[in-house]
């Protein structure tokens, strides 16, 4: 208990400045004669810079006679306690805390003083050895749900320093050891405020409630106002689940994956096209995680809705470059996706009916402040828009897609909380009744975050994600099929964090997964179909990386953040791999051996470093200056000849013949803010070389292939751009423009004619499309009504078109150009939304709104692609393939409970 009135005496020393001089040095002249001991300690405090922490009832009646001459201080304690029942102990050569046998009761008269005064004690002097600054650990909670609250400002007034909190509302400070206030925002919330007393490390819970305020009054951000400058992070954004849901929507339908196409930088083949398209990349470098699991295709029904539900989403974001060294595996971007927590304290819903999907969500409490359970689940009836198409061939088509989550939390107290996610995403296609596609991804992940101390946090992530898919040709009974085809991967992770401040902090960690892939399965399909059933080889692989990240504040204008990744890929057997001759080119002809690989066995590994640094340079308090570098590996590859991802693509393991894909980003950004950073402004240039792509041969055949390294190429890439991005985040009107510049090229220049792609010179990829504009808005008219609106221009897609043609007997044949030397017409569209919500009332049990949005407003006939066949005469003709040629109008009504 001596320590816990140290602790005391430290509090005192941050609001009593006091000389230089301690105990030792004071050497103390007096004469007493019956003196009150109050009374000699409140002559010597007034003489010399020393103080002393009693109870006055502990010396109320204690008298002193004696005399001092140039004695020194701890000796004069020494006999003016002598015959007491108190002893006293000396802290920082400066205080002296007189003891009792139960000092408890000062403690505790002290901690009721602090309350009074309005006071939040936080820490143990018990904990306090003489430290000047303690860290200050704590959640900041929704208080209608018990759920964390991401990205809630924590701000020091009196020392102007703050932090944001994590996914989980979880959030550390370093803060000299006193009296401060603080204050918490985030978006939504009503702002709250505490005073604190630090004694030493502690944590602090904070509790949030709904926003009221008028609308011209809502100044709350999720996260610090200048975060866009003063962090070190770049080519990253995260997305506002809010303002998603505000844009205008296909067919009413809320869409996270339409939301980021439309920041700088991201690009998508066109309407209908599955999957976006990152500073150059393809589809399948983008790695995209739903509390940790895999997800394959975001899509459903070819790209024209998310496989996200919004109303289940807490928390996204997308990386384009400067990705922290906990991330791996794909070489072009990462999206983070995380789904909310559940009612901590009463069943809630939300929901919505829409022309074709309704969506449901519910959140139970199980046990009150510690656990709960959050189901949702979307489902579609999109056919009866196909029967009113005057297309035949549409009309006699089927589509329709349904998707599922549920997520279980426990949290057992402030340190450990663990959760269950559970995921499954279905879609359904038949195409004129003559074939089928069916595709789905069932996820599972398993969280567990333990707060070791104030300064070490512990996350373990398991994870199990399989993704399926069903190709049938039904338009000839004896040639019926089905094809399966599918892969899974399990992962595990442990990141360790260490908060050394708020100023720097340092993450580390080890990631472990395993692949299995089956390439596709051949079956026939009815009693009357001649198909010969056949199985490729599966293929797995185990891939292991390590980590360390170490993100520091040097001074108040620079912030370096410093990565490195290492990576270890082992592609195993069992496994059959063909060996071809030497010195002729790679094709079905040219096997002359093959090599067995038993269970277990190596078939290939390769390995290296990702290095990753980023830096900040604050010019002053509204722009800075950004600089990175990542180095990203991949070791699995989307091996597809389309421009967007289709249910007959399929992934392949790097192996003998197919490397990792290595690509490096270089990026440097200036960030600037204005008029109290409600506006936010940047621009970025980065510029990306890319090590064995995958590219096809002409004619190249994917499915059912067991040498389909004989029709795989081997080539580099460059990409380069720049982005400029515009933001208007308070007031009524809010949004976003952005206007990117970039190119995406690759060349393919293999040892032999075959081998090669335009003879070895660069090419554009699929997904070149140098001139990208966007326009994203909303208008708050009333406090009731908005109107969201979104416009879109994009240079039209690379294709390659028929220069000429020649006649065989009577069919014109074409004679194509090189790859990619042509382009589609540009793109562009025009969306928009009215929104009208129900009543205001603070209060109530249900809550709904309106939303009428109309996509493709002038309907303009974007083409997706040119394609050609011949007439009745033989002739060649070319066709332009539109998917939405009109304006698509729909409702959807939105409630919550």
């Amino acid at each position: 208990m001596r320590k816990l009135l140290s602790g005391i005496c430290l509090l005192w020393s941050i609001y009593t400045p006091l000389a230089a001089q301690t105990t030792e040095e004071v050497l103390w002249t007096a004469n007493y004669s019956s003196a009150k001991l109050s009374a000699i300690f409140e002559e010597i405090q007034k003489e010399e810079p020393i103080r002393f922490f009693f109870k006055q009832e502990w010396i109320e009646n204690i008298l002193f006679t004696g005399t001092f001459s140039q004695t020194p201080l701890e000796q004069v304690v020494i006999q003016l306690l002598a015959g007491t029942e108190l002893t006293y102990q000396i802290y920082q050569q400066q205080y002296v805390v007189l003891l009792q046998k139960n000092p408890n009761a000062l403690n505790n008269a002290l901690r009721a003083r602090g309350e009074e005064e309005g006071l939040i004690i936080i820490g143990d002097s018990l904990s306090n050895q003489g430290q000047k600054n303690a860290t200050l650990s704590g959640y900041v909670r929704d208080g209608a749900t018990g759920q964390g609250v991401t990205g809630a400002t924590v701000f020091v007034q009196d020392i102007q320093q703050g932090t944001s909190t994590n996914l989980n509302g979880y959030f550390t400070l370093s803060l000299p050891v006193g009296i401060h206030p603080l204050t918490i925002n985030s978006l939504g919330f009503e702002e709250e405020k505490r005073n604190i007393r630090m004694i030493s490390d502690g944590t602090l819970s904070v509790d949030l409630y709904e926003g009221t305020a008028r609308l011209e009054e809502i100044t709350i951000t999720d996260r610090a106002e200048d975060y866009n400058v003063s962090s070190p992070q770049m080519s990253a954004t995260r997305m506002d689940i809010q303002k998603v849901q505000k844009m205008p929507a296909f067919l009413g339908e809320v869409d996270l994956i339409n939301s980021i196409e439309m920041l700088p930088g991201v690009s998508v083949a066109g309407e209908g096209a599955a999957g976006f398209n990152v500073r150059g990349g393809d589809v399948g470098q983008n790695l995209i995680l739903l509390d940790g699991i895999s997800i394959f295709n975001p899509s459903h029904l070819f790209g024209f809705f998310s496989a996200f539900n919004a109303d289940l989403l807490k928390d996204a974001t997308l990386y384009k470059g400067g990705i922290p060294a906990r991330y791996g595996g794909r070489i072009a971007s990462v999206l983070d996706v995380s789904l909310k927590e559940g009612n901590l304290k009463k069943v809630t819903g939300s929901g919505g009916i829409g022309l074709v999907a309704s969506r449901l969500a519910l959140e139970i409490p199980l046990v009150e402040e510690k656990s709960s359970l959050m189901i949702g689940g979307r489902a579609s009836y999109s056919d009866w828009i196909l029967k009113r198409v005057d297309d035949l061939t549409i009309r006699q088509s089927e589509a329709s897609f349904y998707d599922a989550n549920v997520k279980w939390t426990y949290r057992l107290n402030e340190s450990h909380k663990v959760g269950l996610t559970g995921y499954i995403s279905h879609d359904d296609f038949l195409y004129a009744g003559n074939t089928s596609y069916g595709y789905q991804n069932i996820g599972a992940a398993f969280n567990w975050d333990f707060l070791i101390s104030q300064q070490w946090l512990s996350t373990v992530t398991l994870t199990h994600s399989r993704f399926t898919y069903e190709v049938g040709d039904l338009q000839d009974s004896t040639r019926a099929s089905l094809l399966n085809a599918g892969f899974a991967i399990s992962e595990g992770r442990w990141n360790l964090t260490r908060f050394l401040g708020e100023r720097h902090q340092i993450d580390a960690g080890i990631n472990m997964a395993r692949y299995g892939f089956e390439p596709g399965e051949l079956q026939p399909d009815g009693d009357f179909s001649l198909i010969v059933p056949e199985s490729l080889d599966k293929e797995q692989a185990w891939d292991m990386s390590l980590y360390f990240n170490d993100e520091f504040t040097i001074t108040r204008n620079l912030t370096l953040n410093l990565g490195l990744r290492y990576n270890h890929y082992l592609a195993v057997g069992p496994r059959t791999i063909a060996i071809y001759e030497e010195g002729i080119p790679i094709s079905p002809g040219s096997v002359v051996d093959s090599a067995y690989y038993g269970s277990g066995e190596t078939v290939s590994q390769y390995q290296g470093f990702e290095p990753r640094v980023a830096l900040r340079i604050g010019l002053d308090a509204r722009s800075s200056v950004k600089l990175s570098y990542n180095r990203m590996r991949q070791n699995m590859h989307l091996i597809s000849n389309t421009t967007s991802i289709t249910p007959t693509d399929i992934w392949k393991l790097s192996d003998r013949y197919v490397r990792p894909q290595i690509g490096d980003q270089y990026a440097i950004g200036y960030f600037r803010n204005a008029i109290g950073n409600a506006i936010e402004s940047s621009i970025e240039v980065y510029y990306k070389d890319i090590q064995n792509l995958v590219e096809y041969k002409d004619g190249a055949e994917i499915l059912m292939n067991d040498q389909l390294e004989t029709d795989l190429l081997t080539g580099i890439g460059k990409a380069y751009g720049v982005e400029m991005f515009l933001a208007k985040n308070l007031g009524r009107l809010t949004g976003w423009l952005s206007y990117t510049y970039s190119r995406s090229l690759r060349q393919v220049e293999g040892q032999y004619a075959d081998e090669r792609i335009n003879q070895g010179d660069w090419y554009p990829s699929n997904f070149d499309k140098p001139h990208d504009f966007t326009v994203v808005g909303n208008y708050q008219f009333t406090r009731r009504i908005r109107l969201g609106f979104n416009f879109t221009y994009s240079t039209g897609r690379p294709i390659s078109l028929p220069e000429g043609t020649y006649r065989v007997g009577n069919q014109d044949i074409a004679h194509f150009s090189s790859r990619n030397q042509y382009r589609v017409a540009d793109y562009h569209r025009l969306d928009i939304s009215i929104s009208v919500d129900g009543n205001l009332k603070k209060k109530k049990k249900w809550d709904s709104s309106w939303t009428f949005a109309l996509y493709n407003l002038y309907g303009r006939n974007n083409p997706y692609s040119v394609f050609f066949r011949n007439d009745a005469g033989g002739s060649l003709n070319a066709y332009q393939l539109s998917i939405l040629g009109r304006p698509f109008p729909s409702v959807t009504y939105n409630f919550k409970f």
